[in-house]
């Protein structure tokens, strides 16, 4: 089973965003039964949103100066709420209904990803003298996609590997049908392909 846990990272709120945040844990956790000695203590936070607060409102004239002291202060209080979440963490443990109180968003728990989908959307696109491009559309818990082509009526296949959902091939003969097929790759073994491609190379 997965650990409940809460988000720690607020750095990626905006301004406005990790005031109205703030406020919230700040409520949720005064006088709450589940953690009933915050720390940092709540006070210091209070007064570290207060000064992030009135440095914004300054910061909006745009001067350089008061813009680096804004930062600073949101800097600070999130090092503050980094902390507080840390011993909301510790003290809930494994209590999603004390965590929940706590004004913290609870993770997402990470759903386990089986047999990936077929590659949807497959294209061929030729492009100079001996060279064709494949395309699919991206697939949902894939790492890797593989990408395998042969010469029409030949048994094996050749292949590229990339991270990509656009590969080129090059340096194929010309004046030749080539057959062409994609996979997703993830942690399962098992591979779905797309339908077999063909086409000529000029």
């Amino acid at each position: 089973m997965n650990k409940i846990k809460i988000t720690t990272a607020l750095y990626k709120l905006s301004d406005a965003s990790l005031q109205v945040k703030t406020e919230h844990i700040i409520t949720c956790l005064t006088n709450n039964e589940y953690f009933t000695s915050p720390s940092p203590p709540l006070a210091e936070v209070k007064a570290a949103l207060q000064a992030f607060v009135e440095a914004t409102a300054i910061a909006q004239n745009r001067s350089k100066y008061d813009v680096l002291i804004k930062n600073n202060k949101r800097d600070m209080l999130l090092l503050l709420l980094k902390n507080l979440s840390l011993y909301v963490q510790l003290e809930g443990s494994e209590n999603e209904m004390a965590l929940a109180s706590s004004g913290f968003s609870i993770q997402k728990a990470a759903e386990p990803v089986g047999i990936l989908a077929k590659p949807q959307n497959f294209k061929l696109i030729p492009m100079h003298p001996g060279a064709i491009k494949a395309s699919i559309d991206k697939v949902y818990g894939a790492k890797m996609y593989l990408y395998e082509y042969r010469v029409k009526g030949e048994t094996l296949w050749q292949n590229i590997t990339d991270t990509r959902t656009t590969v080129l091939f090059s340096n194929l003969n010309k004046v030749t049908e080539y057959e062409f097929r994609a996979v997703a790759l993830g942690a399962n073994p098992e591979r779905v392909y797309t339908d077999v491609l063909t086409s000529a190379i000029l």
